[in-house]
């Protein structure tokens, strides 16, 4: 268990050790849970393309 500072914009630094613990890089999912608030990492564009295509693009038009 890490505690986290929420600077005044929202934003809040995910320790190093946690990162590379669960391979994030520059992007997590934030999915809300009963619980409170589960990040991942998200899913290879590469392998995930044709079911998770508007998560990695803008528009689809």
């Amino acid at each position: 268990m890490k505690v986290v500072k929420i600077t005044k914009k929202g934003q809040a630094t995910i320790p190093k050790q946690l990162r590379e613990i669960f391979n994030l890089k520059d992007k997590v999912l934030m999915i809300e849970t009963k619980e409170g608030m589960l990040l991942k990492p998200p899913p290879s564009v590469d392998d995930e393309w044709g079911s998770l295509r508007a998560m990695f693009t803008k528009d689809l038009s």
